[in-house]
């Protein structure tokens, strides 16, 4: 009885917890905070950092269960070849199109025109004053290599460890590993496989529901994080760098709106059920800034709310999500049109095909690497066109705080319309919620 009431409570405090308003209030009184009193703001990080612990918490177990059991179903699927061609195509044209996007966005509102040495001046000034490590935030970062991409995304896939890789959070090197078990389960077809297989279900879903309990305090964490953003990036940074932040805000939501009209056509639900199913990934993304953390809920989102194929979303998704960087190939095509503008460097068709490009390689180059750590893959777009990438990063670094989590939810928002062409709708509710399972999984499979 005392059991039922506090359910109930729950789910109540639940519902008002997840109001628009509740979280939108959450965010604006974190900018204030920041602004405001930033030495306080500073003081409360580490409620932020705490939150995303406990997100990064469910997301590797949930990776690594979902891409093994989708991988394990979908290679006894006749068309297997061909949903890989589907998916390798879909997911770089999409990529290229988001590109295009940020190419045309910068062109047309110039955000590195009308900078002049003063203002750089002020701005490396500021900087220095804002007591950002230039030195010690490209030196924690991990090396890439700048010349050979497919060389770097090769070094950062394959484990040497897995418990290793597991224990440092390296997402591409779990994929990896996920979807190699997947094909071993898929392909040994015993009963003891099957066993296997239901048990990964009940890990995938015992932490769907410990990541619906982590969204139970989302406004507290979305506080404290952009708070705590706000002060280190310094609002006076932000206003002398203000018209790229803009143009680069700008671009990021428009690319953003862009998926959930995409979604919206591609589901055939209506727009309120398609807003629905991004609100959790998107505030908790935002919050984290962190595409990774809010995978359950895209997942969840695009299976139970929409209505996509569930062994093709899991399987797609976290892919597209790691490896294909929608948001990263955004950002890197606006600056390198931001510094091409600096100096005062002309872009043609050919150029803007090759930032386009480049910057796909650059993404590429980065998997595995996330905030300030991708920011020396952009030598691959640069040394292409002679821009000098140097004193272009110290300025990257001191607003990568601001812009991280909208690169973050478009890389999420992105992958998941790639995902959504590539997986076809169900005409039924085949899945019950927070599971993989398929109504015929629990029968042992034959022996070999």
């Amino acid at each position: 009885m005392v059991m039922n009431i506090f359910l109930k409570q729950s789910k109540k405090l639940t519902k008002i917890i997840g109001t628009p308003q509740l979280l939108i209030f959450s965010i604006l009184l974190g900018i204030a905070l920041g602004i405001l009193t930033p030495n306080f703001a500073k003081s409360i990080d580490f409620i932020g950092r705490i939150y995303v612990d406990l997100l990064k918490l469910c997301v590797l177990p949930i990776l690594f269960s979902a891409i093994c059991i989708s991988t394990a179903q979908l290679i006894n699927i006749p068309d297997s070849r061909k949903l890989i061609l589907k998916l390798v195509i879909v997911l770089l044209s999409t990529q290229f199109l988001a590109g295009a996007v940020a190419l045309s966005v910068g062109l047309i509102f110039q955000p590195g025109a009308g900078i002049n040495e003063q203002t750089l001046a002020s701005l490396g000034g500021q900087i220095n004053q804002s007591g950002i490590n230039y030195e010690v935030a490209l030196n924690s970062s991990p090396k890439i290599d700048t010349e050979n991409p497919f060389l770097n995304l090769l070094t950062s896939t394959v484990p040497s460890n897995i418990f290793e890789s597991l224990s440092e959070n390296r997402s591409l090197q779990v994929v990896f590993f996920s979807i190699l078990f997947g094909v071993a389960l898929g392909l040994i077809k015993t009963s003891s496989t099957s066993r296997i297989l239901l048990a990964l279900e009940e890990v995938y879903s015992s932490f769907r529901m410990i990541i619906k309990w982590f969204t139970t305090i989302l406004p507290i964490g979305l506080f404290s994080l952009i708070a705590a953003q706000i002060a280190k990036t310094g609002f006076v940074t932000i206003v002398l760098m203000g018209k790229f932040v803009m143009v680069s805000s700008i671009t990021l939501i428009l690319i953003y709106v862009l998926n959930i009209l995409m979604l919206w056509v591609r589901s055939g639900q209506s727009l309120v059920t398609v807003l629905k199913s991004s609100k959790e990934y998107s505030m908790i993304t935002m919050a984290t800034s962190n595409s990774s953390a809010g995978m359950p809920s895209a997942i969840y989102g695009l299976t139970e709310t929409l209505k996509f194929d569930t062994q093709i979303v899991n399987a797609v998704l976290p892919i597209s999500i790691i490896a294909f960087r929608y948001g990263v190939v955004t950002y890197f095509t606006l600056v390198t049109v931001f510094a091409a503008q600096l100096y005062n460097v002309n872009i043609g068709v050919n150029e803007g095909l090759l930032i386009i490009v480049g910057s796909m390689f650059a993404a590429l180059a980065s998997s595995g690497s996330a905030g300030v750590a991708t920011l020396p893959a952009l030598e691959i777009v640069f040394k292409p066109i002679a821009l000098p990438l140097d004193s272009v990063l110290v300025l990257l670094i001191a607003i990568d705080p601001v812009l991280n989590p909208l690169r973050a939810t478009t890389n999420i928002s992105a992958a998941m319309v790639g995902s959504s062409l590539i997986a076809p709708r169900r005409d039924r509710d085949d899945n019950p919620p927070l599971t993989l399972r398929n109504p015929g999984m629990a029968d042992p499979l034959p022996e070999a």
